[in-house]
């Protein structure tokens, strides 16, 4: 493929970016960074414009609203030896480019906001931390690990409240009446505590959430007893 006959500067935009044809170069300036797009001196990458077979020459930094510039040569009639990657920048490639950017930048909004919440994540159920949090980049099993040492250290608190003081978390928020709740607390955090760990020392990629193991083993009790 070659070049199409130079006519002279020619400007326009494709999506966000603005893209220039000179006689021997095509400038692109773009606000987002194209990953993809390498300089090399071997193996060069072909990209594909307007019918057209290029390879990246340049990359700098662009004056605002713009990022970057990536300029663009003419691939070179006697160079044959190629990239098995293959870029055909239009307007469906700018689409791809911009919506996968915005859902890492959504993704690292979320994360950022997810974060203070930590440990309190690992307490939700496996289902939830596979499909839901793994996306924003929380390790279920890493989640898992921080709600054990939370859930220690409530245990220990919780304790010195109960037995010391004669007054839980529960009842220190919801007043008399809800103090059975409390050493209900103080049986099962331990309990699903040590059955989680449990979970983690064998190697589980989605550990349970608080109780989960529990429901399911109820489940499975009430089905078998159904038979």
């Amino acid at each position: 493929m070659t070049a199409p006959e130079y006519t002279g500067p020619e400007e326009f935009r494709i999506g966000p970016d603005r893209v220039v044809c000179l006689e021997d170069a095509v400038l692109i300036y773009t606000p987002r960074a194209m990953t993809d797009w390498q300089i090399r001196e071997f193996c060069r990458i072909p990209i594909y414009f307007r019918g057209a077979k290029y390879y990246l020459l340049r990359k700098a930094r662009g004056e605002p609203p713009f990022a970057f510039c990536y300029e663009l040569a003419p691939w070179p009639a006697g160079l044959f030896e190629e990239s098995k990657l293959a870029i055909q920048y239009d307007e469906a490639y700018v689409a791809r480019r911009d919506a996968v950017d915005k859902a890492d930048e959504i993704s690292e909004f979320g994360r950022t906001f997810l974060l203070p919440l930590y440990p309190l994540l690992g307490f939700l159920w496996s289902r939830f931390k596979d499909r839901k949090l793994e996306r924003f980049g929380f390790n279920p099993v890493s989640l898992t690990g921080a709600s054990l040492y939370l859930a220690f250290g409530l245990f220990l608190g919780q304790g010195v409240l109960v037995f010391y003081l004669h007054s839980g978390i529960v009842d220190l928020f919801l007043g008399a009446g809800a103090g059975w709740l409390d050493y209900a607390i103080l049986l099962l955090l331990p309990v699903d505590t040590v059955a989680r760990y449990h979970q983690v020392l064998r190697g589980d990629p989605f550990p349970d959430g608080f109780l989960e193991w529990f429901v399911r083993w109820v489940r499975r009790a009430a089905g078998l007893s159904k038979r």
